[in-house]
């Protein structure tokens, strides 16, 4: 009977043990409950501040002062409105809330931003529209500064935003330094100058030579030498500094061309008395080209050599004290066949004639048909 008493002693003490046990483990339950209960209602409310308009970072510090905290995560969104990091919107204000609580932000990432095409080269046109396309107003956003450069004019050389870098449409302002092209000056007329003289000034100009040292030689009536043509800038173009310049140069008269002698023979208008002779010619050189001045006492030879080209006419006009007195042409025929002579002659008067012209004798001033014609038939030798 002893063995059989033991196990049910120990099973009496088991139960009452297992309630004990039960019982401390709901006061402490319940006692927790009690605790969290008061601590909840025990918890301080503190007022939301307003954060909206700031930046991220000072939203964060205000909500930590005033004891809350920031939900995470923040939503960020692209407004064209409101500044990069600024928060434009929160969960909760003007109330007041459980201190530890959590507020939603709402920040901004700022505008729409684009990539600055790279404008180098382009035509400046084709740069407005493009960024106008992008959102860019011309009048207020887009601007252009002019400069002389070697680049093409119209073509954008420089811009203030980089290729590459982010810009708001809506905002950024950009500026284009854009070629006008070289600088250019009044091309210098070089017909008549001597041919180094012609290229020692496109050198003082800063121009060069076109090919084949820039020189072209043509035969022509002008003096061997002399530039005749200057291309492709006329006297008075606009050119830029660094372009090629060609000259064209006399070599001489052509192979078809004549040369033919005046030798006229002047007296003075009185005998003894000195008078002033002019004389001017006009052949395949040019018109009213002055031969020279010479004043006399008698009858002198005046040797005025003339050149004339195919289906051409030279003429020699000699003024005798400032006043016409004949003139004597010849055709380009005509000296190719000798000529009619090659001398003429503008006779003066003597003491005893009367200086004043006759009824019949017209004056001194226009030209004397009777003295032309023995110039021109009398005078030369047929």
């Amino acid at each position: 009977t002893k063995w059989v008493d033991e196990p049910e002693t120990k099973r009496r003490w088991v139960k009452p043990l297992l309630t004990v046990l039960i019982t401390l483990l709901v006061i402490f339950l319940v006692y927790m409950g009690v605790r969290t209960v008061i601590g909840i209602m025990d918890t301080n409310e503190v007022d939301v501040p307003y954060v909206v308009g700031q930046t991220e970072a000072a939203a964060r510090q205000m909500l930590a002062d005033a004891g809350l905290k920031v939900e995470e995560p923040v939503v960020y969104e692209e407004r064209k409105d409101v500044t990069k990091d600024t928060v434009f919107e929160q969960s909760k204000t003007n109330m007041r809330v459980k201190e530890g609580s959590f507020i939603k932000l709402y920040v901004s990432k700022g505008p729409r931003m684009e990539a600055m095409p790279d404008f180098s080269g382009r035509k400046y046109a084709d740069a407005v529209e493009e960024l106008v396309n992008l959102g860019m107003v011309e009048e207020e956003q887009i601007s252009r500064e002019e400069v002389f450069d070697d680049a093409a004019p119209g073509s954008i050389i420089a811009q203030s935003i980089a290729a590459g870098a982010s810009f708001d449409p809506g905002a950024d302002k950009i500026a284009f330094t854009v070629s006008k092209g070289r600088e250019t000056f009044e091309m210098p007329n070089l017909l008549g100058m001597k041919q180094q003289v012609a290229l020692n000034e496109l050198q003082k100009r800063g121009l060069k030579p076109g090919p084949d040292s820039g020189v072209v030689k043509e035969p022509s009536y002008s003096p061997e030498g002399t530039v005749i043509d200057q291309f492709p800038y006329k006297a008075g173009d606009a050119v830029a500094k660094g372009s090629e310049v060609t000259v064209t140069v006399s070599s001489g008269l052509p192979d078809d061309a004549l040369k033919y002698t005046f030798n006229i023979l002047i007296s003075p208008a009185v005998i003894g008395q000195s008078s002033e002779i002019r004389i001017e010619y006009s052949d395949a050189r040019g018109e009213k080209i002055d031969w020279g001045k010479k004043t006399i006492k008698d009858t002198q030879s005046f040797p005025v050599e003339v050149v004339l080209g195919p289906n051409t006419e030279a003429v020699v006009t000699v003024y005798r004290d400032g006043k016409f007195t004949d003139s004597f042409p010849i055709t380009y025929d005509e000296a190719k066949n000798g000529g009619a002579g090659n001398s003429a002659a503008v006779p003066g008067m003597t003491q005893e004639q009367p200086v004043e012209p006759s009824a019949d004798q017209p004056p001194a001033e226009q030209p004397a048909q009777q003295s032309a014609q023995s110039g021109v038939n009398g005078g030369r030798q047929p």
